[in-house]
């Protein structure tokens, strides 16, 4: 199964391990399921809520939208929500 990223972010980095390291992923490239299954995608929050809810409109959530395909079909675009909460250094977050 293929992912096929379309639309970014807009307040984050998303980043693909490649065997050479980390390299931007952006709009148009693709990963596989087994990519997303051994952790070789990276959402970094760049926006902070005080600058990007005056360039962005950042709200503390996020999304980017995807396409599936097996190679011979694809799916409708879809969308993955990403809902970022501040933590103080050392607090921790239940991932649920």
């Amino acid at each position: 199964m293929h992912w096929w990223y379309r639309i970014s972010p807009t307040g984050a980095e998303r980043e693909y391990k490649t065997e050479s390291g980390w390299t931007e992923l952006s709009a148009g490239q693709n990963f596989t399921q087994d990519d997303v299954e051994i952790n070789r995608l990276w959402y970094k929050h760049t926006a902070t809520s005080s600058t990007s809810a005056n360039t962005t409109g950042f709200k503390g959530h996020d999304s980017f939208r995807f396409t599936l395909s097996n190679l011979d079909n694809e799916s409708l675009p879809q969308s993955f929500f990403i809902s970022v909460h501040t933590v103080q250094k050392g607090q921790r977050l239940s991932q649920w």
